[in-house]
């Protein structure tokens, strides 16, 4: 089980990565010259948002089913530990 952990936390790393320079690049191509640095700095603003959003709210629904009790669903999970509340694992 630590090898999935350890992958799901290096494949959203190298999303995360991936988005600065990728992205900003990519979208910074699209607009006219005057309107590149802003189009950057939105790509870098929402890769910093979806930080926050992941941290209080995705990792719930994605590792937050219980598997023992009768309502889990194995796709989504069921938001129990929603903004890492009642997060403490030994």
């Amino acid at each position: 089980m630590a090898g999935h952990n350890a992958w799901m936390l290096t494949s959203a790393a190298l999303v995360l990565l991936m988005t600065a320079p990728g992205l900003a690049l990519f979208y910074g191509g699209l607009v006219r010259k005057k309107n590149v640095l802003g189009v950057m700095m939105q790509c870098f603003f929402l890769m910093g948002l979806n930080s926050i959003i992941w941290a209080l709210w995705g990792y719930s629904l994605v590792f937050g089913g219980d598997p023992t009790s009768k309502n889990f669903n194995p796709w989504i999970g069921n938001g129990n530990i929603v903004g890492m509340q009642g997060f403490e694992r030994t």
